[in-house]
């Protein structure tokens, strides 16, 4: 039998397997024995249509630690190699001429995940055919992927976590590589229904639209600015006051502009390639880079670039975001062209994890391209400037209650890996889950009873919530969505479970705070491990689920006595001063940071 389009398959022998790319079950021959190629395929909810038949889980590659750290190291290497040669077919194909910076900005952050997305379904691919040689499975046709590609990165980025584009990405690997047979198959109509997609309330859809038409309407009379800030997640008054502070007009600080749709040209994207391969994995880039690029960047570049020109400022000193430099297409194309003639990107961190983190595909993007990079208080180099954050300020802000509630704060995290940081992503994220359940079990019922777990608002396929139900049966859940800040006004504990913006905003906040992760897969960098050391010697921290169980049955009771302890709220401190930095002069002191930038003092 030799691979290729197969009108049909041979009835398998005893020892073949059926490989079960995706969750997608019309995807599925339940008829032989089946090897999932990773625990995406096993929803929970869909237990009772697999936990029958005879099957095997292929083991996540990325579960070697050691292996996920050597593989950064070399994407990284790829991405860079891949960098130059996409800038080099951009500027030609579209008749443009911009540095590799231009680009970096504008692509740069899409071919980084797509290279380590493409890297690790490929990586289950090859895994799955060297340790199991009598494969068979099914395919969707090449042609259904090219014409899926997402119109922008926010689409791109809806489409990962979901199965109808990963089974397209397996396909193509399997359809290329010819290391599994395979037949086609095709795509349903029903699965269709379950794709992710990405938009906005009516509410927020009115308010953008507002903002844009208030924008528009100032453009003119604003002229240029020393200081554009846009998505930059400081409150509608401190805005007011840095603008007036540099002398400026306020604007709004986030827009919508409504965009034309968009259709792939399949001559186009058969037309233009990249050859920089070097080895099986790169060769198959090669193939995949252009029929995978957003819209935006290939058929939609010239349109977003003249919308992005008549919306945002025709010139400024410098641009100052929080996460537009990661996802807003229309903001990107403007940034972009700006720096080309001068204007400084200033990026204000927005979440946890990092520098603290091991690694981070996000952190070293952003240093990347950032001229200046306000951190929360850490320092990683030059570009790093360390700055009190208005929103843990906010969370220090709230006065505590302290109402006897414990919260048991969880996160989630997509069922397919989406980008590297030294998380449990992916298949792994089950530990995570796990870790959390024996946590509960572990405590006396009275005890529990007082918890209120808080699922993530998104939990990507893995019902966190309903599997502690199933296992753990006397825990409240709060499904209300209250913002954060206001549960935090609400605990007297916060049960912390990750290293992220929460865990930050709890210590900020100085609630009694036990922190629960496995050190194995939240690495922490060598600047980061003495701080974290002082909260598990102080007893905040802890990666073993039994201690942490123990901890918070000793204290729950009367926690303030623990927490007002000396050792414990000198870990807490130097721990913020680090990585949850807030002051009082905020404002000021980045206003006066942003003015330095553009070369003048602020009053």
């Amino acid at each position: 039998m030799g691979y290729g389009n197969y009108t049909a398959l041979e009835r398998s022998s005893p020892d073949k397997m059926f490989l079960a790319t995706t969750a997608i079950e019309s995807f599925w021959d339940k008829s032989q024995s089946m090897l999932f190629l990773g625990e995406w395929c096993k929803l929970f909810e869909a237990r009772a249509h697999w936990e029958p038949l005879d099957y095997e889980v292929l083991p996540y590659h990325w579960r070697d630690r050691a292996k996920l750290k050597s593989d950064y190291q070399y994407l990284d290497r790829v991405y860079e190699v891949y960098m130059n040669e996409l800038s080099s077919i951009l500027n030609n194909t579209l008749n443009v001429d911009y540095p590799v910076r231009y680009w970096r900005v504008l692509v740069g952050w899409w071919l980084k995940l797509f290279i380590e997305i493409l890297f690790d379904r490929y990586s289950n691919v090859v895994g799955a055919a060297d340790k199991f040689g009598a494969l068979e499975t099914w395919i969707t046709p090449g042609q259904q992927y090219v014409g899926s590609a997402a119109r922008d990165l926010e689409g791109f980025i809806a489409s990962i976590v979901g199965d109808r584009y990963n089974l397209f990405l397996f396909s193509r690997i399997i359809e290329i590589l010819k290391k599994v047979p395979f037949q086609y198959r095709s795509y349903p109509d029903e699965a269709t229904k379950n794709a992710p997609v990405s938009g906005l309330s009516a509410v927020k859809w009115t308010r953008h639209k507002v903002n844009n038409i208030m924008f528009r309407s100032l453009k003119h009379l604003v002229g240029d600015r020393d200081v554009f800030f846009y998505r930059s997640h400081i409150n509608r008054l401190a805005l007011l006051l840095m603008n007036l502070k540099l002398n400026q007009v306020p604007t709004p600080g986030g827009y919508y502009v409504p965009r034309e749709d968009l259709s792939p040209d399949l001559d186009l994207r058969g037309r233009v390639g990249i050859s920089a391969g070097i080895d099986e994995f790169t060769s198959v880039l090669d193939k995949l880079v252009f029929e995978s690029i957003p819209l935006a960047y290939l058929e939609g570049y010239h349109q977003y670039s003249n919308l992005a020109q008549a919306t945002f400022p025709e010139a400024c000193g410098t641009i100052c975001t929080a996460n537009a430099h990661l996802s807003d297409d229309l903001f990107k194309f403007w940034a972009a062209g700006r720096m080309t003639k001068g204007s400084k990107l200033a990026i204000a961190q927005h979440g946890g994890n990092y520098g603290s983190g091991l690694f981070s595909s996000q952190e070293d993007f952003e240093l990347k391209i950032a001229d200046t990079f306000f951190t929360w208080g850490w320092n990683g180099g030059e570009k790093t400037v360390p700055m009190g954050s208005s929103k843990l300020l906010e969370a220090k802000r709230k006065k505590q209650r302290g109402k006897g509630v414990i919260y048991w704060n969880l996160n989630s995290c997509p069922r397919y890996s989406y980008r590297l940081f030294s998380i449990p992503f992916g298949p792994t994220w089950q530990e995570y889950i796990d870790l959390q359940i024996r946590f509960a079990q572990r405590l006396p019922v009275h005890v529990r009873k007082k918890i209120v777990c808080r699922p993530y608002s998104s939990n990507y396929g893995w019902l966190e919530a309903d599997r502690i139900r199933e296992k753990v049966g006397d825990v409240k859940f709060d499904l209300s969505g209250k913002r954060w800040g206001k549960a935090l006004n609400e605990a007297s504990i916060v049960l912390e479970t990750t290293n992220l913006t929460t865990l930050l905003e709890s210590l900020a906040a100085d609630v009694p705070t036990i922190l629960l992760m496995s050190r194995d897969t939240w690495e922490v960098n060598d600047n980061a491990r003495p701080y974290f050391d002082m909260l598990q010697e102080a007893g905040i921290f802890f990666d073993n689920y039994e201690e942490a169980a123990g901890k918070l049955v000793s204290i729950h009771a009367d926690p303030s006595e623990w927490w007002s302890d000396r050792k414990v709220q000198n870990a807490r401190e130097a721990f913020c001063t680090r990585f949850a930095f807030t002051s009082e002069h905020w404002i000021a002191q980045l206003t006066s940071e942003l003015a330095k930038i553009n070369g003048y003092q602020t009053n």
